[in-house]
């Protein structure tokens, strides 16, 4: 196991170099990609036309439309909820959120009137010259986000002016306070007019309920006075009169009934109008209230102070594809190269002096011999080196006939070329041959 990971160790350690070496030999293709690409991505920060971004930052209290929640003794929940959407407990009890609030800042009600205020027309196209759309504007240089975990909402505008941009950020700010005031005021005009209703109706209801028991109580007292001074005794065994007794029990039970809802709709009566007062209160409030806080005004930017282009990040965005390009650029070198590269090369390679002397000694070692197929581009001092060796002989390759001959003849081979001189072809044609002889290639030496 320990020398099967060591094996896998030892192939990415020569996959990695073999990479690094390619990198080398086109370093010429990665400086020139990188000047050219990079100096051009410097040359459009002066070039293209600059945009200023004004920001703003609003604080929504979590309040919904007022700031008055916490003053507010009174929470319409059974009453108005049903007919009037909630009524003031949804009014001002925390039922907004920030979509919410992002949506009514896009919606035509605001964007529409910062269009027309900056007049924001459509420059080009079948619709130049009128204003621009809400869609087509939020899709141009507009951002509107909320901040995770907060009731902060951050607006931003980019344009091609300093004045523009901080002025449409100002606009919408003012028409989305100017929208929420209304959609305020509208909200309490709805809970005054269902508490009108609901008053108005526990009136009626209690006026009833006393009518009824004057009526009743007027009933019973009248009986009382018609039976004048009747012996209790001698009343029990007349009919009638206790006919009369038993309907004045069951009247009196009646009446304490009605007493109690009478008692109710007291309350419930006081109840609803401590409501409407709070409500007409809250009315007169929201006029000149907004639930909006301006935590970071916008500010106009001086010339000199543009958002884009910025140079630090065309110059990233220069590498960053300058390095795509280049690997591209490699790739299609590699493969269209008539020379060998270092791509041409297997994994089991001799790239340095001291790999060469290493291939030597295990030679000697295994006392193996080896037939050394190196073309006239790759005989060198490393070829020379090889072939002085006792276990190695040289063959000449420079022929189609004496490549055939050579490898036939030999047991094991070694083969050697020279980056940038031996030609490819040839290269694999050796490679090849080597395959269809079933020849062993102990190893392959790359000569620099």
């Amino acid at each position: 196991m320990q020398n099967c990971q060591q094996y896998d160790n030892d192939e990415i350690t020569i996959d990695l170099k073999k990479i690094l070496n390619i990198f080398l030999l086109r370093k010429k293709i990665i400086a020139a990609n990188l000047i050219i690409i990079m100096c051009f991505f410097g040359l459009l920060t002066f070039i293209l036309p600059k945009k200023y971004k004004t920001d703003a930052k609003l604080y929504i209290n979590s309040a919904s439309s007022t700031n008055l929640m916490e003053l507010n003794p009174y929470l319409l929940g059974e009453v108005g909820a049903a007919s009037s959407g909630g009524g003031i407990s949804k009014f001002l009890g925390g039922g907004s959120n920030l979509k919410n609030e992002i949506e009514i800042i896009q919606s035509p009600l605001v964007m529409d009137e910062v269009i027309k205020e900056n007049g924001l027309r459509y420059k080009k196209g079948r619709k130049e010259g009128q204003l621009l759309s809400t869609a087509d504007f939020l899709e141009k240089n507009v951002s509107i986000s909320d901040s995770k975990d907060t009731n902060i909402i951050s607006i931003s505008y980019k344009a091609k002016k300093p004045e523009l941009a901080y002025n449409v950020v100002n606009s919408i700010i003012k028409h989305y306070k100017n929208v929420k005031q209304l959609l305020n005021v509208d909200k309490t005009e709805k809970d005054i007019d269902f508490l009108l209703n609901a008053y108005n109706k526990t009136e009626k209801d209690l006026n009833s309920q006393i009518d009824v028991l004057k009526s009743s109580d007027a009933k019973i007292y009248n009986s009382v006075e018609g039976m004048g001074n009747v012996n209790l005794v001698e009343s029990y065994y007349d009919k009638n009169i206790k006919q009369l007794l038993n309907k004045m029990a069951d009247k009196s039970i009646d009446s304490k009934k009605i007493n109690l809802e009478v008692e109710r709709n007291i309350t419930k009566l006081k109840m609803i109008q401590s409501k409407l007062d709070w409500s007409k209160l809250v009315q007169q409030m929201a006029k000149n209230t907004s639930n909006i806080i301006v935590l970071e005004a916008p500010i106009k930017k001086e010339e000199f102070e543009y958002s884009e282009p910025k140079l630090i990040i065309n110059l990233l965005l220069g590498y960053i594809l300058a390095v795509f390009t280049s690997i591209i650029s490699i790739i299609i070198a590699e493969i269209r190269d008539k020379k060998l590269t270092y791509s041409s090369f297997d994994e089991n390679t001799v790239s340095n002096e001291d790999e060469l002397n290493q291939l030597i000694i295990n030679l000697s070692a295994k006392d193996e011999r080896a037939t050394l197929l190196a073309p006239k581009t790759a005989n060198n001092e490393s070829v020379q080196q090889l072939a002085s060796s006792q276990n190695v002989s040289l063959a000449n390759v420079d022929t189609m006939e004496n490549i055939i001959t050579s490898i036939k003849g030999a047991n094991s081979v070694i083969l050697a070329g020279k980056i940038g001189e031996t030609p490819k072809k040839t290269y694999k044609l050796i490679k090849q041959t080597c395959k269809e002889l079933d020849k062993n290639i102990i190893s392959e030496v790359i000569i620099k």
